[in-house]
């Protein structure tokens, strides 16, 4: 999808900057519009374009380098997401569940998505997928948390989700079978 040079031409034209520029931006902007101080618009534009500048002005590199490796890392996640969704509809796959009128069931049953049926799961999932990809991009290090170099901290992590899940494959047959 996105190869080496187009993210070193992307540095070089300084995408990392105009990205933490336009985040303070929208944050400030954000902010201002919904407290209404001060109360005309072009003023809170500029405050927030001042602001914006001069949070670039004082950032370390590092904080910079990190939204921009977030933020690359999190488009590319969540466009793969979006596509899982999409094959996951159209593939029709739902769940059937017993639909209820005035708090009584029909004895019909009514197909829901599984989105629908289990948003807290995939809400846990996404908090996940967004935490690995905090850790990734090097969140730990710009919080002051040092993180030795000669292992991948993703990978580690990944490797104990995938322990979990043979785990709970393993002990949820055991539970069938009795």
């Amino acid at each position: 999808m996105v190869d080496g040079t187009t993210l070193s031409f992307l540095q070089r034209l300084g995408f990392a900057d105009i990205l933490l520029w336009l985040l303070t931006f929208a944050v400030v902007y954000g902010i201002l519009s919904q407290i209404k101080v001060p109360k005309s618009r072009e003023a809170q534009a500029i405050i927030a374009i001042v602001i914006g500048f001069l949070v670039l002005l004082s950032v370390p590199t590092s904080l910079v380098a990190f939204i921009s490796q977030a933020s690359t890392s999190l488009i590319l996640i969540a466009l793969g997401i979006l596509m899982i969704m999409v094959f996951l509809e159209v593939a029709g796959l739902t769940q059937e569940y017993p639909e209820i009128r005035d708090g009584k069931p029909t004895g019909r049953t009514i197909k829901i998505s599984i989105f629908t049926r289990h948003p807290y799961i995939f809400g846990i999932i996404m908090a996940i997928i967004a935490i690995l990809i905090f850790v990734g991009a090097g969140g730990l290090n710009v919080l002051g948390w040092k993180v030795p170099t000669g292992y991948s901290l993703t990978g580690i992590i990944f490797f104990v989700l995938i322990i979990m899940a043979i785990m709970w494959m393993i002990f949820s047959r055991e539970g069938e079978k009795k």
